[in-house]
């Protein structure tokens, strides 16, 4: 009869422990849920950005999902500019008639 009482204890505590872990691994679960959704939200939104600031480019199957992704590297090259003008100053003489035209 004590071994009934022992054996019946065990179980309801058994099943106690069992409730409880359940409950605590579905709230566990759902937060999981919750925060990956949220990381993929920003992490599209981030990816979106990088793609309309031209420093990636996804390759995307005919549905339009994601399949691949090329990181655009930004390319500098230093140039140089050179220009040579001569410019002479002729002085102007009071004898000189002055043009009809303006110069241009």
């Amino acid at each position: 009869m004590a071994n009934r009482r022992i054996d019946s204890r065990r179980y309801i505590r058994g099943c106690a422990c069992r409730m409880i872990t359940h409950f605590y691994a579905q709230r566990s679960s759902q937060e999981l849920k919750r925060e990956a959704k949220s990381l993929r939200h920003l992490t599209t939104l981030i990816l979106r950005g990088l793609e309309e600031a031209g420093f990636v480019e996804f390759s995307r199957d005919e549905q339009g999902g994601l399949i691949g992704i090329a990181f655009k590297r930004p390319v500098s090259d230093v140039l140089g500019v050179g220009d040579d003008v001569e410019v002479k100053l002729e002085t102007e003489t009071e004898d000189r008639s002055t043009p009809e035209e303006p110069r241009t």
